[in-house]
C-alpha cells in the first residue's frame, strides 16, 4: 500500500467495498486498521490490537469493517 501511493489506496477501497471483505481473517483486519490509522489524523478504530472476547468477535469485527468502509472518503 505504501509503495503504490494513491493508486494502491484506490485498489484497496475497491477490495474493502467487495462483499468478500466481510470474510477476511481477524489478523488481516487488525493489520489493515493499523495501516489506515497511520494515514488519517484520527484513528478509524482506537485499539484494534486489544483483546476481543469470543462472544463479541462477530459484532466487534462487523463494527470495524463498517468503520473502515466509512473512512474511505478520508483516505488521501
Amino acid at each position: 500500500m505504501k509503495r503504490s501511493g494513491r493508486g494502491g489506496r484506490v485498489l484497496l477501497a475497491r477490495l474493502v467495498l467487495d462483499a468478500r471483505f466481510d470474510a477476511i481473517p481477524s489478523f488481516a483486519l487488525q493489520t489493515l486498521i493499523l495501516k489506515i490509522n497511520a494515514w488519517l489524523p484520527a484513528p478509524v478504530v482506537e485499539e484494534p490490537y486489544g483483546y476481543v472476547a469470543d462472544d463479541e468477535k462477530k459484532t466487534v469485527f462487523a463494527q470495524w469493517r463498517r468503520a473502515i468502509r466509512e473512512s474511505i472518503p478520508r483516505w488521501k
